[in-house]
C-alpha cells in the first residue's frame, strides 16, 4: 500500500549522492471518500495544442535519464503520472493533505506532504524538479527557487509551466476582455513573473536553458466546463454575482461551434 508521508518542518541536509531523506515519516493516512480534482488540473488536462496537453509538454522537458524526479505542488498527481517511466522514481510533494489523498488513490506515489520552503530531500539528490503552476503559487518565490536548486544535483533540471499573456490573438483578447468585464476581475495570468523569472533563476544558481510559449485551447461543451474554466482563469469567479451570465456567454456557440477559450502556457527550463 502506498504511503503519504508528512515531512518535519526542518529537514537536515545529507551528503550529495545519497537517496533523498524524507524526514519525519509519519503515518499511513486513512482512506477518505474521493475528493474532486483541483480545478486547475481539470482545465490543464483538457487543454490541447494539437494532441498535446500542457502536462505532456512539461514532461518532455525531463530527460529519460532522470531517475529521481520530484513534482512540486503536485495536487492530485496528474503530472506525476505523466512523468512515470520504467526505472524512474517520481515523488509528488504538496502542502495539501486532501490533494495527496486523492493522488494516492490515482497512482502509486510516493507522496510527501511538505512545503517548497523546506524540501525534505538531501542536498544534490534530485535529477529533476517539475512544477505545473507552482511558479505563481510559491511565496516567496526567490526562497522556493533557492530550495529547489539546493535539492538538485549539479546538472539537474528544473522545469515549470505557468500561464502567460501570449500568444493571444484578437479573438482571444475579445473573449477574455468580455469575461473580465462581466466578472469585474482580470484573468489570472502572470503579473510580474513575465519580467522577473529570469533574474530570480540566476540568483538561485539556476541557468535558464529554455523559455517557450504555446497557445492551448479548452473547449467548452457543458456548463460545468464553463464554470471550471472561469474558476481557473478568474480569481474569485465562483463568488461573483455575474458568474451565471459569464457561463451562459461561454455556452453560446460561435458560428455553430463550441467556444474554445485560449489557455496560453509558458514553459521554462533551467539547469543547475
Amino acid at each position: 500500500m502506498t504511503m503519504v508521508h508528512s515531512a518535519e518542518p526542518a529537514p537536515a541536509a545529507e551528503p550529495a549522492g545519497q537517496q533523498p531523506a524524507v524526514a519525519g515519516v509519519a503515518r499511513l493516512l486513512a482512506e477518505y471518500p474521493p475528493d474532486r480534482a483541483s480545478v486547475n488540473e481539470e482545465v490543464l488536462s483538457r487543454s490541447y495544442s494539437g494532441r498535446q496537453t500542457p502536462y505532456q509538454w512539461l514532461a518532455r522537458a525531463v530527460s529519460n535519464r532522470a531517475s529521481l524526479v520530484c513534482d512540486l505542488a503536485c495536487g492530485p498527481g496528474r503530472m506525476c503520472r505523466e512523468l512515470a517511466a520504467a526505472g524512474r522514481t517520481v515523488i509528488g510533494v504538496d502542502t495539501s493533505r486532501t490533494e495527496l489523498q486523492q493522488a494516492q488513490r490515482n497512482s502509486a506515489g510516493p507522496w510527501v506532504q511538505a512545503s517548497v520552503a523546506r524540501l525534505p530531500f538531501a542536498t544534490g539528490s534530485l535529477d529533476a524538479v517539475t512544477t505545473a503552476m507552482g511558479l505563481i503559487e510559491f511565496s516567496p518565490l526567490p526562497d522556493a527557487l533557492a530550495e529547489i536548486a539546493r535539492a538538485l544535483r549539479p546538472g539537474g533540471v528544473f522545469a515549470a509551466i505557468a500561464p502567460t499573456f501570449r500568444p493571444l490573438g484578437p479573438t482571444d483578447l475579445r473573449i477574455l476582455g468580455r469575461l473580465s468585464g462581466m466578472l469585474r476581475t482580470p484573468p489570472r495570468l502572470t503579473g510580474s513573473l513575465e519580467i522577473t523569472v529570469g533574474p530570480l533563476l540566476n540568483a538561485a544558481g539556476l541557468t535558464r536553458a529554455e523559455d517557450r510559449r504555446e497557445r492551448y485551447t479548452f473547449e467548452v461543451t457543458e456548463r460545468d466546463d464553463a464554470r471550471r474554466l472561469l474558476e481557473a482563469l478568474f480569481p474569485g469567479a465562483s463568488a461573483a454575482e455575474r458568474l451565471p451570465a459569464a457561463i451562459e456567454y461561454l455556452m453560446s456557440p460561435v458560428d455553430g461551434a463550441p467556444v474554445r477559450l485560449p489557455v496560453p502556457i509558458r514553459r521554462i527550463v533551467a539547469v543547475k
